[in-house]
């Protein structure tokens, strides 16, 4: 599924590590990011596969986001 940022103040208030996350994931305001679930964490991915062992959101962190696909 892809998300995209759906409350910018929100996401940047509230997600930890923010300001990083935007700059290497600029599509996250714009066409979205593909995102999958580990272990109740949801971790930004390409072709099914997490990019990263630390770009991941929470459950609350979620909320900040919408489904685009």
């Amino acid at each position: 599924m892809k998300f995209k940022i759906k409350d910018l103040v929100g996401f940047q208030l509230e997600v930890f590590g923010s300001e990083t996350i935007l700059q290497y994931f600029p599509e996250l305001n714009t066409t979205g990011v593909e995102l999958i679930e580990v272990d109740g964490f949801h971790y930004i991915a390409k072709d099914g596969k997490p990019v990263s062992d630390s770009a991941f959101f929470s459950t609350f962190e979620l909320s900040f986001l919408e489904e685009v696909e």
